[in-house]
């Protein structure tokens, strides 16, 4: 099946389910002791959730929508969360220290670079460029990493 062309996912489908039948029904497997998957398969007993509940955040939190770019807008500037997010809301939260924001998905923080303003200057510390056709003066993004999701 590694080489084959299929002419849609139907014909796809057809192609596969004998292979599935013959892996997880016949095939042994050395790492089972030669059984076949099929004799450790067991239904899970958790709820598989077709669309995840919204998220919530506190009445205090100032909430922004990640757009399809991954970039948020935060006080008339541009900082980019992560196309992981897009779609997403996030929610960011003065950190101890005057001026620095730190970035929230749900419950979590986000790991990396915090959102700055330097006390000498009137725009936000940032950290790659973002273009703006609309807008000749070069904008910065401030790129933050995932942290493993917890659910909410």
């Amino acid at each position: 099946m590694r080489y084959e062309r299929f002419d849609d996912l139907s014909a796809s489908q057809r192609r596969f389910d004998p292979w599935r039948a013959l892996y997880n029904l016949e095939r042994p497997h050395e790492a089972l002791g030669l059984d076949v998957p099929a004799d450790h398969y067991q239904v899970s007993r958790r709820v598989f959730r077709e669309s995840l509940p919204l998220i919530e955040y506190g009445p205090a939190d100032q909430v922004h929508n990640v757009q399809a770019s991954g970039i948020v807008h935060f006080r008339g500037r541009q900082f980019k969360v992560g196309r992981a997010f897009r779609g997403y809301r996030v929610a960011p939260r003065p950190s101890q220290e005057d001026d620095v924001w730190q970035v929230y998905f749900c419950y979590q923080p986000r790991n990396g670079p915090l959102w700055r303003r330097p006390s000498d200057a009137s725009v936000w510390s940032t950290t790659k460029p973002l273009k703006n056709a609309s807008d000749p003066t070069p904008r910065r993004a401030n790129r933050l990493t995932i942290a493993p999701r917890a659910p909410c």
